[in-house]
């Protein structure tokens, strides 16, 4: 959910409308909804609706709890959404240190869309919430097919020592797409110590 206040284009409607939030889900003409699904989809929704009625305070707590029940609700579209919002600039602490225990699972789950564990490592750290690079370096050696050239490039954006390290021991493998990727997640600008090795 988006905050119409900062949309330039949609603006005008939060006066008009009292209307305060939009989605801008990427999608087709349809966003199909099991019923698992529309039940977490909706309730969502209507936390986000009466957040508006509380004071900012109570407000942000119960953003908190919806932001961490997407992100842990095994549907990556909602893990996604959560992650857009969780990610905006400006956000309060829509995520702490209690609630990391029960996030960073999802980036050591296999299941888990790859793009979610790679925004949880990525959000986490940006956050004070995860230090060091065990996690990275843990999805590096423990991802697996089709999302193994993913994991390798995203971990270019660690930006770290160790998992640079790792990347360079893939980067001397012999020459495959995994060596490519890695040569891609190295080449960050400003990453001087990678220059030897590329």
């Amino acid at each position: 959910m988006r905050d119409l206040s900062r949309s330039r284009e949609l603006r005008e409607l939060h006066g008009d409308t009292g209307l305060r939030w939009y989605s801008n889900q990427a999608h087709d003409d349809a966003y199909a909804l099991d019923a698992k699904t529309r039940k977490r989809t909706v309730s969502a929704v209507r936390r986000y609706v009466a957040a508006e009625r509380m004071p900012r305070q109570r407000a942000d707590e119960l953003l908190r709890k919806v932001t961490v029940e997407l992100l842990v609700s095994r549907d990556a579209r909602l893990a996604r959404s959560a992650l857009r919002d969780l990610s905006a600039p400006a956000r309060p602490p829509w995520i702490t240190a209690d609630d990391v225990p029960v996030v960073l699972p999802v980036a050591r789950n296999d299941g888990a869309a790859i793009d979610v564990r790679v925004g949880i490592l990525k959000e986490l750290p940006r956050r004070g919430l995860l230090q060091g690079s065990s996690e990275w370096i843990y999805l590096l050696e423990s991802t697996r097919g089709a999302d193994r050239l993913a994991a390798i490039r995203a971990a270019g954006l660690a930006s770290d020592p160790e998992v640079d390290a790792t990347l360079v021991e893939l980067l001397r493998g012999p020459v495959s797409d995994e060596c490519r990727a890695a040569a891609i997640a190295l080449g960050r600008p400003g990453n001087s110590p990678a220059v030897e090795p590329l």
